[in-house]
């Protein structure tokens, strides 16, 4: 009879195995996909790293293209004309990968994005860009590099700006 009292005891101890093993299955496949999704990300970050490198590698080529096809005489038009073309092909390459350039005038300068260079006395509101030396390039939410920048500082008094003194001029011709 004492064969009969232990099966019972015995099923209640192997279902209880039963349960802790499924419970830990269950922790390990939770890690294992919590595993996953940090391996994808690292690796997206790596990805994006190495791409952001070689592109920032690339930027003072275009540079010098640009520069180039700014110093290329008239006379010289196809010259011209091909560094343009050569210019216009990196931009589109950049672009595919998701770079954008960073090169407006008229707006607020903004420290993540533009590097102050020098100020100009300008009648727009104070730093605002005035122009753009270098431009900077972005990829996704990361500055590649900044764009080099003139902003605005207000007009001292005395000092009229070249409208202001042409509008005095005409003025006094009249």
């Amino acid at each position: 009879m004492s064969g009969k009292g232990e099966q019972p005891q015995r099923e209640q101890s192997l279902q209880e195995a039963v349960e802790r093993l499924q419970r830990q299955i269950l922790r390990l496949q939770a890690d294992f996909a919590n595993y996953r999704r940090r391996s994808a990300k690292h690796f997206a970050e790596m990805d994006k790293s190495a791409r952001a490198k070689v592109i920032a590698a690339v930027l003072p080529l275009i540079d010098s293209i640009e520069r180039a096809a700014e110093s290329v005489p008239e006379e010289q038009r196809e010259v011209r004309q091909g560094l343009e073309m050569l210019r216009d092909k990196a931009r589109a390459a950049l672009a595919a990968q998701g770079v954008e350039r960073i090169d407006q005038e008229g707006v607020p300068a903004r420290p993540e994005e533009h590097e102050v260079v020098r100020t100009e006395a300008s009648e727009r509101p104070r730093g605002t860009i005035v122009t753009v030396d270098q431009a900077g390039y972005r990829m996704a939410d990361r500055v590649l590099r900044p764009a080099k920048v003139a902003v605005a500082k207000p007009i001292e008094a005395g000092h009229k700006t070249s409208r202001a003194a042409d509008k005095e001029g005409d003025a006094a011709d009249a």
